[in-house]
C-alpha cells in the first residue's frame, strides 16, 4: 500500500510545478493531462472514494492546441488538482499535512537554490530556511535543546504545533554516508523523547549510490521521513 503521505507529497509537488508554470508553456497541455491522470488512478487505487472529487481528463488529440482549448485544458488540470489534493488532505492529520507540504516544497526548490555544490550543513540550512520562511510556514530555527544521555541535541528546525521536527545533513565527502546514518539513527532516539514524527532531509552531492538501502539502514523507522535530495 502506498503511504498516504507520499501521495500527498507527489501531488502537492505537482500542483506546486503547475502554478509555477509560465503561461507560455501552457498551450501544450498535454504532459500536465497526462502527469494529472497517471496520479489520480494512483490515489484511486489507494482510495477509490477519490472518484467522487476528480475526474479524469481526455488528453488533447495533437501535442499542440489552439491556445483557448490548452489554457482551458490547463486550468482543468489545475482545479482537478487542487480536488485531490484536498482530498487527500481530508486523509491525514496535521502533522502528516505538513510532512507532505515540506518535503515537496523542498524537492521542488532546493536543487534550484544552490548554484555551487556546499561546503558545509549551514550553506543547506540557511537555504532550506529561506524555502520554509518564504512558504509561510511556522516553525523555529535550532531554538529546541532536548536532553538525552550526556548530551543535548538541538533540530534545525521544529514545528511544535504539529509535534515534527527537520534535520538537515550534506554527504560532501566520499566517507560520510556511514556518519550521516549513525547520526540520524543518534538523532531518532534523542528526537523522539520530544516530538512524534521526524523529518530528515539529506543534500547529496552525489555521493550516496544507492538511496533505497542508505534509507534501509536507519533502524527506527516509524514516524521518520527520509528524503534524499541530490545536486
Amino acid at each position: 500500500m502506498t503511504d498516504v503521505i507520499l501521495l500527498h507529497r507527489m501531488v502537492r509537488t505537482f500542483q506546486n510545478e503547475l502554478n509555477t508554470t509560465e503561461k507560455e508553456r501552457w498551450i501544450v497541455s498535454r504532459p500536465f493531462v497526462v502527469r494529472f491522470n497517471t496520479l489520480m488512478k494512483l490515489v484511486i487505487s489507494e482510495f477509490p472514494g477519490a472518484e467522487e472529487y476528480c475526474h479524469e481528463i481526455r488528453p488533447p488529440d495533437i501535442i499542440r492546441e489552439q491556445p483557448i482549448s490548452a489554457i482551458g485544458r490547463f486550468s482543468e488540470v489545475r482545479l482537478q488538482t487542487s480536488s485531490l489534493l484536498d482530498f487527500l488532505e481530508s486523509k491525514l492529520d496535521k502533522a502528516e499535512e505538513l510532512i507532505g507540504d515540506v518535503l515537496a516544497v523542498l524537492t521542488l526548490k532546493l536543487r534550484s537554490t544552490i548554484r555551487k555544490e556546499p561546503i558545509d550543513e549551514k550553506e543547506v540550512q540557511e537555504k532550506v530556511d529561506t524555502i520554509l520562511n518564504v512558504s509561510n510556514f511556522a516553525y523555529l530555527r535550532e531554538k529546541r535543546s532536548i536532553p538525552y544521555s550526556s548530551k543535548h541535541y538541538i533540530p534545525d528546525f521544529t514545528f511544535d504545533a504539529e509535534n515534527t521536527c527537520l534535520e538537515i545533513k550534506l554527504c560532501n565527502r566520499a566517507n560520510k554516508e556511514k556518519k550521516i546514518v549513525d547520526e540520524i539513527n543518534a538523532d531518532i532516539v534523542a528526537y523522539k523523547t520530544v516530538y512524534e514524527k521526524l523529518i530528515f532531509v539529506v543534500y547529496d552531492v552525489g555521493l550516496i549510490r544507492d538511496v533505497s538501502r542508505f534509507k534501509e539502514d536507519i533502524k527506527d523507522q516509524e514516524g521518520v521521513y527520509i528524503e534524499v535530495i541530490k545536486h
